[in-house]
């Protein structure tokens, strides 16, 4: 998995989601057509000849169905206890994230079919109007109220842990300055 490579020492995966199984429509039915162009000829004698181009129809297919299962299967969306990841790409990577302390919003953008089928994307809009998209996610609603709740909790524990700190910072200066002032009355003394 990319993504794991770029994690923090304490960071680990709360979420991981898949695309919806209606990605995989188009590289079936290439391969499919590939499959049964290829069955329709057994071999290419001449150039002009009409098999020939559906031969070269039949590479077609099963070049775009391959770039699609590669596409598909590298695309890498999770979900941390530090942010959100989205990864596309084998060899051009493109990647998003966003910390989950930035998130100001999640939204679900649904077609039509997506309704019929139950799948869309969710979009997280972060400050700096930021957004990262999981695209073609099943059941958006669910699964974003679940990541929402996710954020929530862990932006509460964030916040928590940055208000011990700040206090902790606050009792050591008052510590110190205290100290001072004793070492300040001996000397005076």
């Amino acid at each position: 998995m990319y993504v794991k490579k770029l994690f923090t020492d304490n960071e680990e995966i709360l979420v991981r989601l898949r695309l919806h199984w209606i990605q995989y429509i188009l590289p079936v039915l290439l391969t499919i057509i590939g499959f049964v162009i290829t069955g329709d000829f057994q071999e290419v004698n001449k150039p002009n000849d009409p098999q020939a181009a559906t031969a070269w129809i039949s590479v077609i297919c099963f070049v775009i169905a391959g770039y699609y299962w590669l596409r598909n299967l590298t695309t890498e969306m999770v979900v941390t206890n530090h942010r959100i990841i989205n990864k596309k790409g084998i060899m051009v990577v493109h990647m998003a994230e966003l910390r989950n302390i930035k998130v100001e919003s999640l939204g679900i953008h649904q077609t039509i079919p997506g309704r019929i089928f139950d799948y869309g994307d969710i979009v997280f809009t972060g400050t700096g109007n930021t957004d990262v998209v999981f695209e073609y996610i099943s059941s958006p609603a669910q699964t974003m109220a679940y990541i929402k709740s996710i954020i929530d909790e862990n932006n509460s524990t964030a916040q928590e842990q940055q208000t011990k700190e700040v206090v902790e910072q606050v009792m050591r200066q008052i510590i110190q300055a205290q100290q001072q002032n004793r070492t300040d009355d001996v000397v005076a003394e």
